[in-house]
């Protein structure tokens, strides 16, 4: 049972390793444009309550 366990464990954070590199090529993408730019600050906004230094002009 406790191997099991942590077998689930390891795929899990796996999952999180791949959706992360994910997220942070779709960012990239998303970023690479001024809309981007501005949804990715909007989203910095909300998760972190920091202003980002850079904003879209």
């Amino acid at each position: 049972m406790q191997i099991e366990v942590s077998i689930m464990l390891d795929v899990g954070k796996a999952w999180v390793a791949c959706i992360c590199l994910l997220g942070s090529v779709l960012v990239d993408i998303a970023t690479s444009t001024s809309w981007g730019i501005y949804g990715a600050n909007n989203v910095y906004r909300n998760v972190t309550g920091i202003e980002p230094e850079s904003k879209p002009n």
